[in-house]
């Protein structure tokens, strides 16, 4: 029978959290017991499973890890074999050290080792620092931060030597007169973010505000082939945004399955979304839409939104 926890078993596994490595006798003069009764207490306390196992607690600084990230994501399928496979490409990532459910708006909370703030690194003969501080002007009245910027610059510049740029090298690119430019169309578009050239030539392009146009070879015209209903403008005074139809590809087999990639924020949640549309004719068909991947993107909020898409030589999908 398990018997119920009192007070010095209490502090005891208190200790044993803090502590693991210490002795019985340790332990027992920190929650004011004898050695033996202390003992038998810890050992009842793993018998009737209170204490598991014990465990290192490593110092990630010395592996060059410092920084914990507290991501949430929304799954687009939330059935048992899509969770199941969610979970089993998690253990993959070495990373992502635990990973919750979540009840609401999010449906998965993982928490992520990183590197920490600051990085540096030797680069082409340079040298190069990042940091991820400095986002208010508070931060630059920080003593400490202006601290850590100093010593970031400094150790760009390292000895300040005269750049010599006869070592300087870059790929060989062809003459311009091997290139013929041919206007297809002026004044038709706005703000596209993505094209694709489909088999006959004709032109897909993605308007980030929501429209896919269809540039047709044979006519010279352009047309609307569909439109996806996006978030590409923020409601708060003074913020842009940069979300809204980001990316768009074609199948490497469009000629037969007519299959259309395309990224995008849609208006009603707040998502990036990854999703393959076909296309019947002249027309991105909207029901045809098969979720591939979306997660969670904050709103409202200014900038630096990515979205490309394409595709790999082995048939990789990949999104930046």
């Amino acid at each position: 029978m398990v018997e119920a926890l009192d007070r010095l078993d209490l502090k005891i596994l208190d200790r044993l959290q803090i502590d693991a490595s210490e002795s019985s006798s340790e332990i027992a003069e920190r929650v004011g017991l004898s050695q033996s009764p202390c003992w038998r207490r810890m050992q009842r306390l793993k018998e009737e499973g209170y204490i598991k196992g014990q465990v290192a607690v490593l110092d990630r600084e010395k592996f060059g890890e410092s920084m914990y990230i507290f991501a949430q994501l929304k799954m687009g399928r939330l059935n048992d074999e899509g969770r199941e496979r969610f979970m089993r490409a998690v253990d993959e990532i070495p990373e992502i050290t635990e990973a919750y459910t979540l009840f609401g708006d999010m449906d998965v909370m993982l928490k992520v080792l990183a590197p920490s703030m600051a990085w540096y690194q030797n680069f082409e003969n340079g040298r190069s620092f990042y940091t991820e501080l400095g986002h208010t002007d508070e931060s630059y009245t920080d003593p400490m931060f202006l601290k850590h910027l100093l010593g970031g610059i400094q150790y760009a510049i390292g000895d300040n030597k005269k750049l010599d740029y006869s070592k300087c090298t870059s790929l060989r690119v062809p003459e311009e007169n091997r290139f013929t430019k041919t206007l297809l169309t002026q004044g038709t578009l706005f703000e596209p973010t993505e094209m694709a050239v489909l088999p006959n030539y004709d032109i897909l392009v993605s308007q980030r505000r929501g429209e896919i146009m269809l540039y047709k070879n044979g006519t010279k015209t352009m047309k609307q082939a569909g439109f996806l209903d996006v978030y590409w403008k923020t409601h708060t005074k003074g913020v842009n945004a940069e979300e809204g139809v980001l990316g768009l590809q074609i199948d490497p087999d469009f000629k037969t399955n007519h299959f259309v990639y395309i990224f995008y924020s849609p208006s009603d949640t707040s998502v990036n979304r990854l999703s393959r549309f076909t296309m019947t004719g002249d027309t991105i068909d909207n029901k045809s839409e098969k979720q591939i991947l979306q997660f969670y993107s904050q709103r409202e909020i200014c900038c630096h939104t990515g979205g490309s898409i394409a595709f790999g030589p082995d048939r990789t999908l990949f999104v930046s």
